[in-house]
């Protein structure tokens, strides 16, 4: 659809591939897509995208045994760890968090959660940084569902690329 998106009107369960070749954005309307452990996004950009300001998420489980630049169901949070994290769990939202954050925040929640050494690169689109300017970007963490936010900082932001990298994370969980 070329103008105005699509607007998911229930919750979808995908097992394959959801391709985005041209149009508007797939607005999520406060629903649900599950890729479940085979499910895959792809062609995501700035202009044609999934996107929920409204409310929904997009999830994936995947098991993640020493991930190397492993970005489950594509969603856009890609983990490298020497610890096998077991079954993850991992939503990708897209409502600003308390504070300010940007319009894109994951949960990541594997079976394995603690001295995970883990580095993670945090995709996003620049329609979704809600005024905030690339260079003050940081990685939030929280750990109690976003009621209290962490800065952990960066390591380093892509701004060509869009993504924000931090290592050294021990314990997965909200991250913005």
């Amino acid at each position: 659809k070329s103008a105005n998106g699509l607007q998911l009107g229930r919750n979808i369960t995908l097992s394959n591939r959801l391709l985005f070749t041209s149009g508007d954005s797939l607005f999520l309307n406060g629903y649900n897509i599950d890729l479940g452990s085979t499910g895959i996004l792809n062609g995501e950009t700035g202009n044609k995208r999934i996107t929920g300001r409204t409310g929904g998420y997009i999830q994936s489980t995947q098991t993640l045994n020493a991930p190397s630049s492993v970005n489950p169901g594509n969603l856009g949070f890609r983990i490298t760890s020497p610890a096998d994290l077991g079954s993850t769990f991992i939503r990708r939202g897209h409502q600003q968090q308390s504070g300010a954050s940007i319009f894109r925040y994951f949960t990541v929640t594997p079976t394995n959660n603690s001295g995970l050494n883990a580095t993670v690169d945090f995709f996003y689109f620049d329609n979704e940084l809600a005024g905030i300017a690339e260079p003050n970007l940081a990685l939030f963490s929280s750990a109690n569902g976003g009621v209290q936010w962490l800065n952990m900082g960066e390591d380093a932001i892509d701004q060509g690329a869009d993504i924000l990298s931090l290592g050294g994370i021990d314990i997965l969980n909200r991250f913005t």
